[in-house]
């Protein structure tokens, strides 16, 4: 295999050593080889350019995911360069994109080694990973259309994103039948909103056909939308975290309800408790009928799209809820552009689980500064002070 790339003769003749029997020559336009090479540094674009231009698989080494690493990054993604072939340095290995390890990292961990170029360039040759710019993408939950017109992926989320409820799917995988047992029959799941039997559980008033979610948000005298841009972004953690600093209650529309276990230990407790309320976009359950504030949670999938409509057009303020891993980064950059784009409002983009000075705050206020007027990243309790004071007290 021939690999090319733009450095010194001695170093393509200490790598071809190195990593014999591949043989590494000079990037150039026109030069011949079976893949190509631009590393970070200051000849960066101009070497991606070329190598795109040469019609072979291209391996990005983009180094440490920072804000450099990152833009080496989004550059290789708009060239069409795929996800596996963008190499970052991680905890101790060389991994691509998505995070898959690659190979392990040179000197303790800290460099990209050329055993681990080759690798990414052999799987690039053998698997014809050529670079391929996106003219058409297929738009996500949050990119389709306004609220009230957001498309739910059939699907449900992408394979191998992390669940921040993981004991609740670890309880549902238990109790299902072993092999060979007989499965308990099942009652069908309502359709509307989960409802509680007053009756048989004090406290919790049954609101089936009684109150309607854009009652509930009537009654309210300020109401924060939160809405989660992509599916890697937290925005459980942010809206419960919000509520919890100017002592507002977290209503939570989404297709079923997750979010309750900050609350209580079942649904019933965390609904109880007045501090948090649930909608699966039809009647809302709820132990507290006038709440002086809401923070509302908004899941895009959520069944009724009519309700999207409702809480965007009851809203007071509006954040997006973006992720802080590079998939979440630009998935998100992508859905906050078409959201301005269509002229919807939005006064606050949070970053979920970094704190304010983080560089991926910055990446979005790079992109978004002059058009969103909040962007920060909340890691602990006292940095929703910001939030509070900008998404709450402002104009009351």
């Amino acid at each position: 295999m021939r690999v090319l790339l733009n450095v010194s003769k001695e170093k393509l003749a200490m790598f071809s050593r190195a990593a014999a029997p591949t043989e590494f020559a000079p990037l150039a336009e026109g030069a011949a080889g079976d893949a190509a090479v631009a590393l970070r540094g200051a000849g960066f674009v101009a070497d991606l350019d070329t190598a795109v231009g040469l019609g072979v698989p291209v391996v990005v080494v983009a180094g440490m995911p920072d804000g450099e690493g990152e833009a080496c990054a989004r550059a290789a993604l708009e060239y069409g360069v795929p996800g596996e072939c963008v190499l970052f340095l991680r905890n101790g290995k060389v991994v691509d994109l998505a995070g898959n390890a690659v190979a392990p990292a040179a000197r303790g961990g800290r460099a990209v080694g050329v055993r681990a170029v080759v690798a990414a360039a052999a799987a690039a040759v053998e698997r014809g990973l050529l670079p391929e710019p996106v003219v058409w993408e297929m738009p996500s939950p949050m990119e389709s259309a306004p609220p009230g017109g957001v498309t739910a992926d059939p699907v449900g989320p992408e394979p191998g994103l992390d669940d921040p409820y993981p004991a609740a799917d670890a309880r549902e995988a238990a109790e299902k039948p072993a092999d060979g047992e007989t499965p308990r029959r099942e009652e069908p799941a309502p359709a509307a909103a989960p409802k509680v039997d007053a009756a048989v559980k004090p406290g919790i008033p049954s609101l089936e056909g009684e109150l309607a979610l854009k009652d509930f948000l009537t009654a309210a005298h300020r109401v924060v939308a939160v809405f989660r841009a992509v599916e890697e972004a937290d925005s459980a953690t942010v809206a419960a975290g919000l509520a919890e600093a100017c002592g507002a209650v977290h209503l939570e529309v989404a297709p079923k309800p997750r979010a309750f276990r900050r609350y209580g230990e079942s649904l019933e407790e965390a609904v109880n408790s007045g501090r948090y309320a649930f909608c699966n976009g039809g009647n809302v359950q709820t132990a507290r009928r006038d709440p002086d504030l809401l923070v509302v949670e908004v899941d895009p999938n959520v069944p009724e799209r009519s309700s999207l409509d409702d809480v965007y057009g009851r809203a007071d303020k509006v954040a997006h809820v973006v992720g802080h891993d590079f998939n979440g980064v630009e998935k998100s950059k992508r859905n906050v552009r078409l959201w301005l784009e269509n002229g919807w409002r939005l006064d606050a983009l949070i970053v979920d689980r970094v704190p304010d000075a983080s560089h991926v705050v910055e990446i979005f206020k790079g992109t978004f500064g002059t058009e969103v007027g909040l962007i920060c990243g909340v890691e602990g309790k006292e940095s929703f002070d910001l939030l509070v004071e900008k998404l709450v007290e402002e104009e009351n």
